[in-house]
């Protein structure tokens, strides 16, 4: 957290990243729900709030990417284990597949946005609605 903020006010902040409601994290930070309540209306609580809400979602994010490839894997293994039920396995050959071709798409829509990125830092103007490109 950014030194702008009281230590009470990051103390408060690190419990609301742990809690589940303002009047819990004010209890744990021993800080006064009311107080809690003044400091949620000013604009530099809110933003280092949401930088640290930022962070730690970008941590869980990474953790989950981590994970990815062995989800991926086991996935695959009960679409093609032949002790699994039926139902199993077609639910895992549906789900692999699904996400293959959402994989697809976005790496699609990315090199889109690139191209067009790319024309538009060259001076190009964007295209007419309903002209296609590519």
């Amino acid at each position: 957290m950014r030194q702008t903020l009281t230590r009470r006010q990051q103390q408060l902040i690190a419990a609301m990243l742990q809690h589940t409601s303002l009047a819990k994290a004010a209890a744990a930070a021993h800080v006064p729900e009311s107080t809690a309540h003044r400091w949620m209306t000013q604009a530099e609580f809110v933003v280092e709030l949401r930088h640290a809400r930022r962070k730690l979602t970008e941590r869980a994010t990474t953790n989950l990417q981590a994970g990815a490839p062995l989800c991926a894997a086991k996935l695959i293994q009960l679409a093609l284990n032949a002790e699994m039920p039926p139902t199993i396995q077609l639910a895992a050959a549906s789900r692999v597949l699904e996400l293959a071709f959402r994989g697809e798409e976005l790496q699609d829509i990315q090199e889109r946005i690139a191209a067009l990125e790319t024309r538009l830092g060259e001076g190009h103007q964007p295209p007419r609605k309903g002209l296609k490109l590519a």
